[in-house]
């Protein structure tokens, strides 16, 4: 049987395995009276066993943990770690005593489940249900919150108490607005799944959002007016009936001349795409998994048009990788892909993902390694006007510019073994300071 006599012993249930960074935030005045909001995402051994909680006047933790600590924001969860609900009773005109009566006897485990934690926050009640979800059951996770949140809605649940970064009172700490210390009213040993839940009690996974409003029978779709509409005014042709369907479809059907796919275009990218996850693959280190993943999902989606689908494979081309990232990471790094066409320079392929000539040459990579004639064509110009300079240079009898510092550094570096000062340099050289220092950091990375 859990004996809860300290605030360590509430925090090590609730999070002695959860990963991730869990917020300590702290409300308090400063010395000039101004309100001072302070937070720290730390790991669950800092979180619990390196900070004092009793008596501790508005002090709080988040009740679900984060990827990192720079920021606790919903984007950055990394694990589901409870569901909650904060009652402010006193706001609808009831006692914690009537709340908490009333729940027990018509609530637990009939509408909603029995919480983990009741918890007296000072004025209001706090109620916890401890789960240990991963991130990509958020939704679900949403689903249930809103569906306690309307459940407990007479006796004052707050309606913002949704979100999955909040933050609840710690017990055992001080609630400076009652004047009182937060305290457990009741605890009941269980951890919930939010699908039991779910299932128990019949959540629909619609559940909280607006009803989309339902096509009727006979009537062009939405998307059908917009795509007629445009047709009219692009070829000047007065528009059909709209409110008839089949009006509406033999119009698209008779003007709608669909645009002629690139096949070059489209091979070049599936070149692409096949190279990279070859690429990327093969490579046993960890370095440059996330922008190639972000390049697979980009071309998948302008490939198969099916965001869905581009996503699922991106996903599995991240399980063939020698160390993959988490299915978190995946999404959260690849997401940009969907927003618009991209369209990439082969000079920042390579540049970007790294690409040696070795690798060129042995994973065969013909799309990426592959000149182009107008590539082509600058190399030759570039060379062409090498050439020129070179010969510029010939006729006036002068050396070219990399030879001359390359010969200035050769005269500092001797310089420096006679031991000269570098102002003796800079006079002698008759260069800056700034010249001087560069140089000599280019003679010391040489050696």
């Amino acid at each position: 049987m859990f004996e809860f006599k300290a605030p360590c012993d509430y925090l090590r249930y609730m999070y002695e395995n959860t990963p991730g960074f869990i917020s300590r935030n702290i409300f308090y005045k400063n010395a000039a009276g101004a309100d001072i909001f302070q937070q720290q995402l730390q790991t669950n051994k800092k979180l619990i066993y390196k900070h004092k909680y009793y008596n501790v006047p508005q002090c709080y933790t988040s009740m679900n943990s984060f990827l990192t600590a720079n920021s606790r924001k919903t984007e950055n969860l990394k694990r589901l770690n409870a569901l909650f609900s904060d009652i402010d009773c006193y706001a609808v005109g009831m006692s914690q005593a009537q709340v908490m009566h009333n729940l027990q006897q018509d609530y637990f485990n009939r509408r909603i489940p029995r919480p983990t934690f009741c918890i007296n926050s000072g004025r209001g009640i706090y109620l916890i249900w401890k789960i240990d979800e991963d991130l990509l059951a958020l939704s679900r996770w949403q689903r249930v919150q809103r569906y306690i949140k309307d459940a407990l809605k007479e006796f004052g649940a707050d309606a913002k108490a949704i979100d999955a970064a909040r933050f609840l009172r710690v017990p055992f700490s001080w609630n400076s607005k009652s004047n009182s210390q937060v305290t457990i009213i009741d605890f009941y040993d269980m951890q919930y799944k939010l699908y039991d839940i779910s299932k128990e009690y019949g959540i629909p996974n619609d559940y909280g959002y607006p009803k989309t409003k339902k096509h009727v029978w006979g009537e062009p779709t939405p998307k059908q007016i917009k795509l007629a509409i445009d047709l009219s005014r692009k070829k000047q042709l007065p528009l059909p009936d709209l409110s008839s369907y089949d009006s509406t479809a033999a119009f698209i059907a008779e003007h709608y001349e669909p645009a002629v796919a690139d096949n070059r275009q489209s091979n070049v990218i599936n070149g692409y795409l096949n190279e990279t996850i070859r690429l990327i693959t093969n490579r046993e280190g960890v370095g440059f998994r996330e922008y190639g993943l972000f390049l697979c999902r980009a071309w998948l989606c302008q490939q198969t048009d099916d965001f869905d689908l581009a996503l699922t494979t991106t996903l599995k081309i991240n399980q063939m990788l020698h160390k993959p990232l988490s299915e978190r990471e995946v999404i959260h790094a690849t997401k940009s892909a969907e927003n618009k066409v991209y369209k990439f320079k082969k000079e920042t392929l390579i540049r970007s993902l790294n690409i040696t000539e070795t690798e060129m040459q042995e994973q065969q990579l013909i799309y990426l390694a592959d000149t182009t004639a107008k590539e082509r064509k600058k190399e030759r110009e570039s060379e062409n006007n090498k050439n020129k300079y070179t010969k510029r240079l010939e006729i006036a009898g002068e050396v070219p510019k990399t030879d001359k510092m390359e010969t200035r550094r050769e005269e500092i570096a001797e310089m420096l073994k006679q031991g000269k000062t570098q102002v003796e340099i800079c006079d002698t050289l008759n260069i800056s300071r700034r010249t001087y220092f560069r140089e000599l950091k280019l003679i010391q990375d040489g050696n």
